[in-house]
């Protein structure tokens, strides 16, 4: 089954499924992160399973399916409950949206700078099986933080909500709690 159907959660009749990722097609209002970065976005499937599997050890079965037939970053990534869709551009989120998070954010004029001058960025949703949003947001996280060695300065900002935080932040506020508030993953 392609990439392509398993991201819209279409399960096609009578072809073998290549992944155990399929969107929930029966998810509504899903819950979204941004994260931008300093330069290009990498693609290597085996790379980015290898460390999620390696992030944390309820994440020890994650897999990650990179598409190769578009120009753009387009991902599903998961494990147990959890399905994230990930459409990654290698160039800079619309400044409009980039400034309404940024100019309000508690941080200094420098980190600020550091986000204006991305180069590319990568929309998160989670698509997956679990009804909790904060568990949702937890894994969220948990598939951005893997992404750090690539982009040391990256930051998290939740696209429509005016939010920017730098992801090395959000990683510490979910670390021990959300790890063991997260049902899915027991």
């Amino acid at each position: 089954m392609s990439i392509f159907s398993r991201f819209f959660g279409r399960k096609d009749a009578g072809k073998a499924q290549s992944s155990g990722l399929v969107a929930n097609p029966q998810l509504k209002g899903n819950v979204s992160l941004q994260v931008v970065f300093p330069a290009g976005l990498p693609r290597d499937q085996s790379v980015l399973t290898a460390r999620l599997r390696g992030y944390h050890p309820e994440m020890a079965g994650a897999s990650c399916d990179i598409s190769t037939e578009v120009e753009q970053f387009f991902a599903l990534a998961g494990w147990g409950r959890h399905v994230v869709q990930m459409v990654g551009f290698d160039l800079s989120s619309p400044q409009e949206s980039i400034e309404a998070c940024v100019a309000p954010a508690h941080y200094s004029q420098a980190l600020k700078e550091q986000v204006r001058a991305h180069a590319s960025h990568i929309l998160l949703y989670y698509a997956g099986y679990e009804d909790d949003p904060l568990e949702q947001y937890v894994a969220l996280a948990a598939v951005s933080g893997p992404w750090r060695s690539w982009a040391p300065s990256r930051y998290s900002t939740k696209p429509h909500a005016l939010r920017c935080l730098p992801v090395s932040s959000v990683m510490k506020a979910l670390a021990a709690k959300a790890w063991k508030s997260c049902v899915a993953c027991r």
